[in-house]
């Protein structure tokens, strides 16, 4: 008998594999949270610099709740609108806890964690617990998903609410129950992130294909009181939804007209285009080429073996391939109409970012090792799939050894907290006016900084905007000392505002000379400004000595 057998049968309780798991998703959490201000470089885990001022953008209305008493704010706008579920979870953490970045990570992180679970278990329904448990910590230690599974964006909330509704459809056995609680689940997928409707398409498709494809390919017959069941829940999600566009009509066009740029393009050249360098993405996006190589291998031998043995003999062969698909589980067919169906939506959407290819390693992973099961007998599919799970969470160490030994990962949070302690100092009392597409993301670091959007708007808007709210400070993120005065310009446009203070530029982003620029704004009633240097000012990176109020 190995050590490995030993293991097995010291655990082959489920309940002890259960304890095993909760402890791992504890010490995750809590290695998420001590790592909390230490940022991923755009170039190792994120692939994207934008991914930081997303934190502000989706955490906006909640900041507002906290600091003002209401979700929006006269003349401003947000991305709440594109993220609800999101934007109602951190209003109830921020009002327990308080608004800072810690707790809106935390909130993702811990989301993360019961995702986790739910795909914990449901996987050992399908295999050895070891593999489930495994499939699990591959996943949430590659790089790219703990770089964003940590970090206050809605792509983690999103994957949890999906990962949950893969749950109660592979585990639930009373179908009454879980057609409705599946689709609420998957619903809020949606509700969490806009552009993940495709989990809400694939519970859909999964419980059409349950319902009706399935008793006619067995001969059975079709329950007609599901299907009634699963309409009268559609209706209620979809009541629901027309409720809450009508409620908040005004928000969600003004949402949706600054994001056209991100609407789908169901052009079917388009689309194969984007799915090509979708496909080319994930590997770089989450190092998961071995699962790629392994799922490729084990799809190749299967479609053979099946060919073989089933096709090529006359008799039979629809009921061979009946008795096929039959073999294939829920989670498989859920995991697998997710993975294609979320590649097709986000390579319509023209978002060739590797961050949104956030949600494919789960998939990834789980039918790389289901595909194992289906080729290996059992016991020696156990030994393999731990195998390629290892081999993957080795592969991970060399980029996580280059990230911790980086001096720049904490320069975000310090240079938030530097800033946010000069505004503190210069104006002691009352609420601070910040405009810029950096300044949600600032008041993550102050109890006293409100945010103002400054992107996407029309200039009369923006004059308004400034005219209302008299921001001192324009903070954003540009990119090289080559300072894009764009929206400066568009600023100093309104016949009210100068703008003679060159920008201070703050390093803040790993990988590339990135910087934090913040601009003091002059209005016509206060005194006319000192003369600045010609060229941006680089500020130095002192220690915060001040108190943040």
């Amino acid at each position: 008998m190995t050590i490995i057998d030993a293991t097995f049968l010291q655990l082959h309780k489920e309940r002890n594999w259960d304890i095993l798991m909760l402890v791992l998703l504890l010490c995750l959490l809590v290695v998420a949270y001590l790592t909390h201000n230490i940022n991923f470089p755009w170039d190792l885990g994120t692939h994207t610099r934008a991914l930081y001022v997303d934190e502000g953008f989706y955490s906006d209305a909640a900041q507002n709740l906290v600091k003002l008493g209401q979700w929006g704010m006269l003349h401003d706008s947000r991305h709440w609108p594109g993220s609800p579920l999101t934007a109602i979870l951190q209003s109830i953490t921020f009002t327990i806890f308080g608004a800072s970045i810690e707790v809106a990570r935390m909130l993702s992180a811990a989301l993360g964690a019961l995702g986790g679970w739910a795909l914990y278990s449901f996987g050992k329904a399908r295999f050895h617990p070891a593999a489930s448990m495994l499939i699990v910590f591959a996943s949430v230690s590659t790089m790219t998903y703990f770089a964003v599974a940590r970090t206050a964006v809605t792509d983690p909330i999103a994957m949890a609410m999906f990962l949950l509704a893969v749950w109660v459809f592979a585990r639930m056995e009373n179908r009454s129950k879980a057609i409705p609680l599946s689709l609420i689940f998957a619903f809020l997928a949606f509700f969490a992130k806009i552009y993940f409707i495709f989990a809400l398409a694939t519970m859909i498709t999964l419980w059409l294909g349950e319902l009706l494809l399935l008793p006619r390919l067995r001969n059975q017959e079709i329950n007609r009181g599901l299907l009634k069941m699963m309409g009268l829940s559609l209706a209620a999600i979809g009541l629901a939804y027309l409720s809450y566009r009508l409620y908040f009509h005004a928000e969600i066009s003004n949402y949706l007209a600054i994001n056209v740029n991100k609407k789908p393009v169901l052009e079917l050249d388009r689309v194969l285009r984007s799915l090509k360098i979708s496909f080319q993405l994930i590997p770089g996006n989450t190092k998961s080429t071995v699962f790629l190589y392994t799922l490729i291998v084990a799809i190749s031998y299967s479609m053979l073996h099946f060919i073989v043995t089933r096709i090529v003999p006359v008799r039979g062969r629809s009921s061979s391939l009946l008795a096929s698909l039959s073999s294939i589980s829920r989670a498989e067919w859920a995991m697998g109409i997710f993975l294609v169906s979320g590649l097709l939506t986000v390579g319509s959407l023209r978002l060739l970012k590797t961050h949104y290819h956030f949600f494919a390693i789960i998939p990834i992973v789980f039918l790389a090792v289901a595909m194992i099961y289906h080729v290996l007998p059992r016991k020696l599919a156990v030994y393999v799939s731990i195998a390629v799970l290892l081999t993957h969470i080795y592969y991970q160490l060399p980029a996580y050894r280059e990230w911790l030994s980086r001096p720049e990962p904490r320069l975000i949070d310090t240079v938030s907290r530097n800033i946010a302690a000069q505004l503190h100092a210069e104006y002691p009392d009352g609420m601070i006016p910040v405009i810029g597409e950096f300044s949600a993301q600032l008041g993550l670091y102050s109890k006293r900084i409100i945010s103002i959007d400054a992107k996407w708007v029309p200039q009369a808007v923006l004059c308004e905007r400034l005219n209302y709210w008299k921001p001192p400070y324009h903070v954003n993120v540009v990119w090289g000392r080559s300072f894009s005065r764009k929206m400066i310009n568009h600023i100093h446009a309104c016949p009210f505002v100068q703008i003679k203070s060159k920008p201070v530029l703050y390093p803040s982003f790993s990988g590339k000379k990135d910087y934090i620029a913040l601009t003091r704004i002059w209005y016509e009633s206060e005194p006319e400004p000192e003369s600045e240097p010609a060229e941006a000012n680089i500020a130095p990176l002192a220690p915060v000595i001040l108190l943040l109020q």
